[in-house]
């Protein structure tokens, strides 16, 4: 079973607008300092100490 070309739209606009959502809630995230403890560590300055986890 071929795919159509309506298909191949659909795959090829979720896959774009899946890649701009994570990379605006990434960019999101790491605008957010006001509660880091509620984010992972995944903004390219965080701290070292800050990628622990809790004791």
């Amino acid at each position: 079973m071929a795919w159509t070309k309506y298909q191949l739209f659909l795959a090829g606009l979720m896959l774009v607008t899946g890649s701009i959502n994570t990379l605006s809630a990434k960019q999101w995230a790491c605008s957010w300092e006001s509660s880091p403890a509620l984010l992972p560590s995944t903004c390219s300055n965080a701290k070292a100490e800050d990628s622990q986890p809790p004791v």
